[in-house]
């Protein structure tokens, strides 16, 4: 049929793309999973003056969302790769508050 698109398989960066717009856990499941020294570690960064912004959005977070700006600031503290953030997100997810 001329009318009917071919079917094309999503590339892995599409993939990757669409698991990151549904990544989100719990600040609790954040944070248990990113474990007591990564977490002092950013606490302490949140400390700093030029990190309030990022300080009071994380303080006043219930949810957290791999593609919002809180976590690229997150990611940026802690220096972390996009990998090693998708990682902590889905490690997230499995933990039960």
């Amino acid at each position: 049929d001329p009318n009917t698109i071919p079917y094309k398989e999503p590339t892995e960066e599409e993939l990757l793309k669409a698991e990151r717009t549904q990544m989100r856990c719990s600040k609790t499941q954040f944070v248990i999973t990113l474990g007591k020294t990564k977490y002092n570690t950013l606490l302490a960064a949140l400390t700093k003056d030029e990190n309030w912004n990022t300080q009071v959005a994380f303080e006043n977070s219930n949810m957290l969302y791999r593609n919002q700006e809180l976590i690229r600031s997150i990611q940026k503290l802690l220096s972390l790769t996009d990998a090693a953030i998708d990682d902590i997100f889905r490690a997230a997810a499995r933990v039960v508050e």
